[in-house]
């Protein structure tokens, strides 16, 4: 793709996408708790670890507006320094994902043939397996910590990546652009990684913007559950876990992370719908 002809999509892209209001809006959504994330501790009423030992399981309040948890500590705080930890897990894996999955998925489908076959049916064992049975047999074995949850969702995710990116490349490949780089004489990795590549940089962000808050919610799962992140992290599936035990007699604990999931999946998935159309990914 030449500088005119990226630039020339780019525009078209953005012309398409801020006439979606579906699209903006779920923009504005994913950009606003980006920002409380990176913010975080300089919009928290207080520090994470802060306990009111006077104000325990209080509901919301002016001065607790989303109320306190069993400890004395401010649920909004909490829920903010959550969004950094959800947000920046989601991030790292789905940079991962991309990583392996367009490296194993342009390999595969520039090689083709027996390799392609190979690496494919390798592919399909794995994408078989349930996602969250797959997460929790790796989480189990590689450890819990942040490290460890990181780890195991991006060995699931980039088999989407994968699927995606090698379809794209068996389709550019037989391009009569590609065909006469080769004709050129151009070595393969020039023409794989200077005139297909490029090309598959549309379905690749509308994969990753689906595939961030499914890492999202599979965190929060994992956490809730007692296999991923565990206290006094605050991820916003820590926060749903320690809320569920009292949530007859004190909703607000888990209220405001789930919430919080709630929408922030739902703005990356309109976001998503809206970069597929406006960048016309089939």
């Amino acid at each position: 793709m030449s500088d005119g002809n990226a630039r020339s999509f780019w525009a078209r892209t953005w012309s398409r996408l801020k006439k979606d209001r579906r699209a903006v809006i779920g923009a504005a959504v994913v950009g606003t708790v980006s920002l409380c994330a990176l913010l975080a501790p300089a919009l928290s009423p207080y520090s994470e670890g802060f306990q009111d030992a006077a104000a325990l399981l209080q509901g919301p309040s002016w001065t607790h507006l989303l109320g306190t948890d069993q400890l004395g500590r401010d649920l909004l705080s909490r829920t903010l320094y959550g969004a950094r930890v959800s947000m920046a897990v989601a991030l790292v894996t789905s940079a991962i994902a991309v990583l392996l999955g367009t490296a194993l998925g342009a390999f595969s489908g520039w090689v083709g043939g027996r390799v392609d076959n190979l690496l494919m049916r390798g592919v399909d064992v794995v994408y078989s397996f349930p996602d969250l049975l797959l997460i929790i047999l790796i989480s189990v074995v590689v450890g819990q910590g942040p490290l460890g949850i990181i780890l195991s969702l991006s060995l699931v995710s980039w088999v989407t990546v994968a699927r995606v990116v090698r379809g794209e490349v068996l389709s550019i490949k037989r391009r009569p652009f590609v065909e006469a780089a080769r004709a050129l004489g151009f070595p393969p990795t020039r023409v794989l990684l200077r005139h297909v590549l490029p090309h598959t940089v549309a379905p690749i962000v509308v994969t990753l913007t689906f595939r961030i808050p499914s890492v999202i919610l599979a965190e929060s799962t994992l956490s809730f559950i007692g296999l991923g992140l565990q206290p006094p992290a605050s991820s916003w599936g820590v926060l749903a876990s320690s809320g569920w035990s009292a949530m007859a007699f004190h909703p607000h604990l888990i209220l405001s992370p789930a919430v919080a999931i709630f929408m922030t999946i739902l703005a990356f998935n309109l976001l998503g719908d809206g970069l597929r159309d406006a960048m016309e990914v089939q």
